[in-house]
This record gives C-alpha cells, structure tokens and sequence, in this order.
C-alpha cells in the first residue's frame, strides 16, 4: 500500500504546506504519522484526497496527425485553466492529455500513472489510447489508495468517419511537352468518393507536397497538386490524397494506385528534379593579351560548360557583344565588343539560357565581362584644405574605372611620399605624404609619373591639387640666441598668412600679432633673420619688452601655430 499512501501524501502535502520533514524517501512513508500530523483519520484523509483534488484532460489529437485529425473543439475554464469540453474524431487511435493534482487515475477503464511536472505543482502526461467503438465520450478520475474514484472529468466526444474514396489518380498530362515533373510543377488529381466531400488533403508523400484544397459539395473532384523535391534521377512516383465531409472528417488514404497499374500519367508520374548546370572557365582577351577587358572591337573567348541541356541561347542583354552562333553550344565562345565609348563593371552582359526539354526546366548563366573603352579619370584629394607642418597625411586616388595597377604621383608642392608606392586596388589606392617645416607651401596640381591604365589599357587622366601651407603647433624657447627677443621657427620655410596665427605665452596668455615692432603687451610679429618685419618670414619676434627682459634665464618659451 506504500504507493497508494505515497500519491494521496503527495497531494495533500502540496496542498497544506507541511512540514519539510515529511518530504521522505517512499520507502519511509509514515501512515501513521501523517494521520497524526493532519489530526484526521485514514478515512478522513481518503475523502480529502477524492474531494480536494482535480483532473482534467487538456487536448486530445490523433495519434497520426498526418493522416487523421480531432477537430470541432470546444474549451471551458476549470480552475482557471483550459479542459477541452468536446471535439469530433475521425480516428479511435488518440492521444489524450491529461493533467491532474495526484499521480494515479483511470481513463475509463485503464489505470495510468501520470508523470510529475516540473513546477511539482501537479502530474501529467500525453496517453496514447484507443477509444472504443461507439464511445461518445472520454472520462478521468483520480484513482484512490482503496480503489476507488475521487475527482473526474468527462469530454464528449463525436467519432465521425470521413469519405471513403472509390477511385484516385493522376488526371490531365504532363505540362506541355514535358515527360518528367519537377519541383514546384503542377499535376491534377481526381477522385470519386462514397459520400459527398468538400475538400481533398495531399499528403507530404512520393511525388507531391502536402496541401489541402475545398470545393462544392460532391462525390467526384479535381484538384491541382505541387510537385515535391524528388531527386536527381528518373523515378515513377504515386500521391496519397483523403477525402473530407462537411463535418471536417477525413476518410482513410488512398493511393493513386488504388485500383492496381504503374500507368504513367494516371496512376504515377515521373519526377526528376536534374536542371542545366554551368562552370565558369573564365575569358581571355585575345586581340588584347594580359587585358582583363575590352576596348574597341577587340575579340576574345569566353570559356563555359553547360550540362544536362537540350538547347542554348546565348546573348548580351547590354549589347556589349556580339556572340558566334547563338545557338549552338560550344565551351569556348567567341566574343567581339561591339559597344564602343562604353564601360562597363557593374552589369551583367554576357548570358546563357539553357533548357532541359524533358521536365522544361531553364537555368540562366550570367556574369560581367569588362569593357573599358574610354579613358580613366583619377581625382586625388587630400584629408584637409591645407596640409600644414609637421604631419603625415593620407593622399587619395579615386578612379572613375578599375586600373590594373597602382597609379604614381609626383610630388607636386612638397613633401615626402611614405612607403613603396600606393596601395589598395580597382578605384581606392592611398599613400602616406610627410610634411615637413621646411617643405615649400602653395597650391600645385598633381601630375602622374606615368599614366596609369585601366583593365584594357586605356590612359588616365588626372585632377586635383595639393596644398601646403600652415603649421601645427610648435613651441619656441627664447634662450637669448641670436637674441633675447627673437628666434627662428625651427626650420620652418615660411609663414603663408599672418592673419591665421595663434600664439600664446608659457601661462596661457594669448598674444596678438602686430605688423611692426613696437613695444606693446602681449603681441608679437613674424620677421626675416635679421628681425625686419616679413609677412611671409620665418622668425617669431617677441614684441613685449617687459615679457622679454624678465626672461633672464632664457627659459620662457611662446607656443604658436598657424591654422587653415
């Protein structure tokens, strides 16, 4: 009895929060005990359990759900959850599934044990069960220590039995010329029945997808079917389609074999999913060797295998190219560019439509064979207005075309060039230029050392100017040579304009610039060497005597700078 003592213990324990040591091993069950704790009698404690429980069943479903169906389903509220209330059968093989505060209970008249949920709130468990013949409903109870029933739960169920299909098979032929189905094809199917049906479900089976389509009542159909994903190879395959009423029953499966024969296009068709297949060898310019596009009329071959195919088109949907025999394959075609002026990276312009008459399918092989018959354009720029001293800048080159090397640039103001040369590909390339104080400033167009070409030869040309002038921030001591109050910027060529000038004092004090050399606060001017007063020189003279003379250490330093 100690498994009887377990599941009434276990219910009534959840639901009286007792004491932590009563949760035991089964094995140490205290009958005895527990009627003590609960100040019932083993009577008592029965009657809790049939009549503080509850049971419920949840859902039933057909136990194949492919090929029957439980439909019709109405729901009610116990307890604050969902118990399915009724539901009509085409099948006697169901699951149903069933939740409930204790572990045993009887479907009808079977014993099950349920299973403990993982909120160890309650039990539950999904039950295959056969209904019998005739039933009209389903009943749950809780199954007490003594045998007896506690809590139930009833659902009224209605078997119904679908059509019966009488005949079933492939109707109408193939699609046009074809002898062979493929994925995504369509194939009718036509079926009487023994009772009046208002639609027909494809199974997931042998040739076709599932699916379900309706029509008007009747016993006899048509209806259109999807042809599955069937395989590379040639193979007869039949359909299995049921019949459904007006009560939403399904009626058992049948084959369009149903009434014996291998009839191709009646009782089977043939499926093969084989489609044209291409490999890309690639093209070569043969007017042109090396180039990897086209100017002028130049004539070259493009190189393709086409596979499991009846018939070939080729064409140029650009008019880029004129094709040899259109219509005759061959793996390597001859191409001549017949679209001068143009270029072309971008789009598509040379295509092969290949079919495969026996299941019509098409495939189409495209791909961008470059033409480049007018010449590049590079636009160089520079990250700034003006590339002031001392700094490293990146200069850019962008080609309106892809070129087949990196392009050269000469100096064209100043500077130094960093590294080997320009680095990227196609239309980017970048290279570092150092500017240095004693680079020269201005305004200069860059020129190329030697054209650069695009992918068919073609010369570049060349915009864009580099300008020089400014310089970052630098910090002059007034160590009193050549004197107290002047000295050079470092080896800096020449200011470029005064008026863009920063300078200030070692506490932060900005300083303005003056044009002459009068002894003013705060100020300062740029002079030639000698500390003549020069827009475009390269000494900063310290113009506040006071500033000046208190420098008797030839420490104080002024921080100046010149912007765009």
């Amino acid at each position: 009895m100690g498994n009887w003592l377990k599941s009434v213990w276990e219910g009534v324990s959840k639901s009286r929060s007792l004491t932590p040591w009563k949760q035991a091993q089964p094995d140490r069950w205290d009958w005895d005990r527990i009627v003590e704790e609960l100040g019932l009698t083993q009577r008592e404690v029965l009657n809790l359990a049939a009549h503080g429980g509850n049971i419920m069943i949840k859902d039933i479903v057909p136990q194949d759900e492919d090929n029957e169906e439980v439909s019709s389903k109405t729901w009610i509220d116990v307890s604050g959850q969902t118990a399915l209330e009724t539901c009509t059968t085409s099948t006697l093989d169901v699951i149903i599934s069933i939740t409930s505060s204790f572990p045993m209970c009887k479907i009808n008249d079977t014993t099950i044990e349920l299973d403990e949920a993982t909120d160890e709130g309650h039990y539950e468990k999904d039950i295959n069960f056969t209904l019998p013949a005739g039933a009209t409903d389903i009943s749950v109870n809780l199954l007490l220590p003594n045998d007896t029933l506690g809590a139930g739960y009833t659902t009224t169920v209605d078997i119904v039995s679908g059509p019966t299909l009488l005949t079933l098979h492939f109707t109408g032929g193939y699609l046009g010329s074809q002898t062979e189905m493929k994925v995504g094809d369509t194939f009718q199917i036509t079926g009487t029945t023994d009772v009046p049906c208002v639609a027909a479900r494809v199974l997931d089976f042998g040739a076709c997808t599932a699916a379900v389509q309706g029509f008007p009542s009747a016993n006899t159909f048509v209806i259109t079917a999807t042809i599955d994903t069937t395989g590379y190879t040639p193979v007869a395959l039949a359909a299995k389609v049921q019949a459904r009423n007006a009560d939403g029953a399904y009626g058992p499966v049948a084959v369009t074999t149903l009434n014996g024969g291998a009839v191709d296009g009646y009782n089977t068709i043939i499926c093969n999913d084989t489609v044209p297949t291409f490999i890309d060898s690639d093209y070569t310019n043969d007017d042109n060797p090396g180039a990897t596009a086209f100017k002028g009329t130049e004539e070259g071959t493009q190189s393709t295998v086409v596979a499991d195919y009846d018939t070939v088109l080729y064409s140029s949907a650009t008019s880029d190219f004129t094709i040899t025999d259109p219509n005759t394959y061959s793996v390597d075609k001859i191409i001549t560019l017949t679209n001068p002026g143009d270029y072309n990276d971008s789009e598509n312009n040379f295509k092969i439509t290949a079919n495969r008459a026996a299941n019509d399918a098409t495939e189409v092989f495209e791909k961008i064979i470059e033409v480049a018959d007018t010449a590049p354009i590079l636009t160089v720029t520079q990250p700034a207005a003006s590339l002031r001293s001392e700094g490293t800048y990146t200069i850019t080159v962008t080609s309106d075309q892809n070129l087949n090397g990196a392009p050269d640039l000469n100096i064209a103001v100043g500077g130094t060039w960093q590294g080997g040369g320009f680095a990227g590909s196609d239309k980017i390339w970048t290279r570092d230029l150092l500017i240095e104080h004693d680079d020269a400033r201005g305004t200069t167009a860059w020129t190329q050392v030697s054209p650069a070409e695009n992918n068919a030869g073609v010369g570049a040309s060349i915009t864009g100017d580099n300008i020089i002038g400014g310089f970052l921030e630098m910090e002059i001591t007034f160590n009193h040579d050549p004197a107290w109050n002047l000295e050079p910027l470092e080896n800096l060529s020449e200011v470029v304009d005064v008026t863009n000038l920063i300078c200030e004092d070692n506490a932060g004090h900005a300083l303005a610039y003056q044009a002459g050399v009068g002894d003013n606060p705060y100020t300062f001017t740029i002079t030639d060497a000698g500390g003549t007063p020069d827009v475009n020189g390269n000494y900063l003279r310290w113009t506040d005597l006071d500033a000046v003379g208190a420098n008797t250490t030839g420490t104080a330093y002024l921080k100046i700078e010149e912007t765009l």
